[in-house]
């Protein structure tokens, strides 16, 4: 072999051996990338600092999408909110808040007695200014003369309000009315639809003594009348006196029933109410587990221990 052949083949390996070199650099320095640079106690301090006071309901950290990230539910004063944190930046990407019901007899457990006493007393003066229950179903009823009041109950949230449900010549009204100004702050009228099934035989006979046919008809009419929402959450907190219901939505599937999940002094609460009867249909309790971050503690950290 001569020199030019020596000289082609040195110059071959060098070659691959340099892009060998890039490719593992480059496939290095995309896995610093992917590793996340905020850790779960950090994540949870930027979610308290955005939502100063609240209390972490659920922490996760999500790395299934392009951008891993740190997924929190957090409560404060009767509302929720949702917090996602850039696992690798830091950076708040998702924030949503989101009103919650509160039972009229819930109250938060404090710490403090001067503060208990202090609310009660909050408490008290608030009612006295309320226009009371017989005003309350008087403005209802001018809103719909004529009508029959089916469920009435008082919500005593941020925002104190009595809510009503009316019937009417086959018509159901839901009326929030403002506890203290009286004025009607949410107002609807839907129809109560029957589902009605007809079975119709006609014999059409001819007789000769008669110049008419006779037709019978049998007719079965089944009718499904609706509790409504507000009956249907009053009965769930009812069941559960305190409690913060955190989610609510209708079943309408073969039995007709009002879901939802509520919460109180660390307990979840699943609840499903007939539509029809009121009956309560299912009931389960279980402890909201507190959050282990342990599950988040890589053993790769070590590489930054000196």
């Amino acid at each position: 072999m001569n020199a030019k052949q020596y000289l082609t083949l040195g110059l071959g390996l060098v070659a691959g051996f340099g892009i060998s070199v890039a490719g593992v650099s480059y496939a290095s320095q995309n896995l610093v990338s992917n590793v996340k640079q905020v850790t779960p106690e950090v994540a949870k301090s930027i979610m308290l600092n955005k939502v100063p006071g609240a209390n972490i309901l659920e922490f996760s950290y999500d790395g299934d999408d392009k951008t891993p990230k740190y997924d929190g539910t957090l409560i404060k004063d009767n509302y929720e909110y949702e917090v996602d944190v850039n696992a690798k930046t830091g950076q708040i990407i998702k924030f949503e808040k989101e009103a919650v019901f509160v039972a009229n007899n819930g109250s938060a457990n404090n710490t403090s007695t001067n503060n208990q006493q202090a609310t009660t007393q909050q408490s008290t003066a608030a009612k006295n200014s309320y226009i009371g229950e017989a005003k309350a179903k008087s403005i209802m009823l001018n809103k719909v003369p004529g009508a029959t009041i089916r469920s009435f109950y008082f919500d005593g949230d941020s925002t104190p309000e009595y809510d009503g449900e009316l019937i009417k010549d086959g018509y159901e009204y839901d009326i929030s009315v403002d506890a203290v100004t009286g004025a009607i702050r949410e107002f609807s009228k839907e129809r109560i639809y029957n589902n009605t099934t007809t079975n119709t035989t006609t014999n059409n006979n001819t007789n000769v003594n008669s110049s008419a046919s006779s037709n019978k008809v049998n007719t079965t009419t089944t009718s499904k009348t609706y509790i409504g929402e507000a009956k249907a959450k009053s009965i769930m907190l009812s069941k559960v006196p305190g409690a913060t219901i955190r989610s609510f939505h209708f079943d309408i599937d073969s039995t007709p029933e009002y879901e939802a999940e509520l919460v109180k002094d660390g307990y979840e609460y699943d609840i499903s109410v007939n539509a029809l009867t009121g009956a309560i249909r299912e009931f389960s309790k279980e402890r909201i587990e507190a959050y282990d971050d342990d599950r988040y503690d890589y053993d790769d950290d070590d590489r930054y221990d000196d």
